[in-house]
């Protein structure tokens, strides 16, 4: 798969999101959106593989939404990414989940008719694979990251997926949060445009903008390592939700967005270093 150099580039530099610069990540995002080499994966079954458009961005590692996908070959392959959510591997008879989805992550996705949901979402009675714990599990597992199909049906290479840094959706995502900070009202108009290419309704943004790009987000980008760096970003710490089937202890866990650990430690041997200048930061001395 031919990267696009240009629209890697702009698609990277509408990242200055985060720098607050919200009419250039309007400009630089608008640039790739309207780039027409890429567009939305959305719900039509490819006729060869018999999967819709946007499963085929996780089965197949393939889409026309991706800008910047890491290639991996079976015999040249990154880590393992969803043995952390099903860990297969075990055995190759049950499914190991570290991880669980939280319920007001599953709660977000109220459209019957959303692919992200089956796409990254899976009880036993759709994956026909029981858990392997002697406890039940009553929650969907994480199977975003089952794995790319040709791997497993050709080299039984489970959990490994290829990472996609960059892909429309975020472009998308990126230009509504800032329009929202300039506050013209065009932050709808993205927003809906990229949840009904998933098979969901229209986006309203109101008053609660921030908590609608929030859930936005989540739901498009659940498990792909935006969540830290959004929440860095807009200042805000985080409270774990209670669950029915988690246990008690860390169910309180509560993070405000001061919290030095927000930042990572620098590397103790990077500090140790002969010659080295460098210091260590909050979290070092934590």
């Amino acid at each position: 798969m031919a990267v696009n150099l240009l629209s890697l580039a702009r698609g990277l530099i509408a990242g200055i999101l985060k720098m607050r610069d919200w009419r250039n990540a309007v400009t630089y995002s608008t640039y790739v959106i309207d780039n027409p080499a890429f567009a939305l994966s959305g719900t039509a079954t490819n006729p060869t593989t018999q999967v819709n458009a946007f499963d085929s961005l996780w089965y197949y590692d393939t889409g026309s939404e991706i800008i910047w996908r890491i290639g991996f070959t079976p015999t040249s392959a990154g880590g393992a990414l969803g043995t952390d959510f099903l860990n297969f591997t075990r055995d190759y008879t049950y499914f190991y989940p570290d991880f669980v989805p939280a319920e007001w992550v599953l709660d977000l996705y109220t459209s019957s008719n959303d692919v992200r949901v089956n796409s990254y979402f899976a009880d036993e009675s759709m994956t026909q694979v029981p858990t392997g714990y002697d406890f039940a599990i009553s929650v969907p597992l994480i199977v975003k990251y089952y794995g790319n199909l040709q791997f497993i049906q050709s080299y039984q290479l489970y959990h490994v997926c290829m990472p996609k840094p960059l892909r429309l959706a975020e472009q998308y995502l990126i230009r509504a949060e800032a329009h929202c900070r300039l506050d013209d009202g065009l932050a709808a108009n993205d927003l809906t445009t990229l949840s009904q290419s998933r098979g969901a309704g229209a986006v309203s943004v109101g008053t609660d903008w921030l908590e609608t790009i929030s859930n936005e987000r989540v739901k498009e980008l659940y498990m792909e390592g935006f969540r830290l760096n959004d929440l860095k970003r807009w200042g805000k710490g985080f409270e774990r939700t209670p669950n029915s089937y988690s246990q008690i202890e860390g169910n309180d866990l509560k993070v405000s967005a001061d919290n030095p650990l927000f930042v990572w430690p620098i590397p103790q041997h990077e500090i140790e270093s002969p010659g080295s200048e460098i210091e260590g930061n909050a979290s070092n001395n934590r």
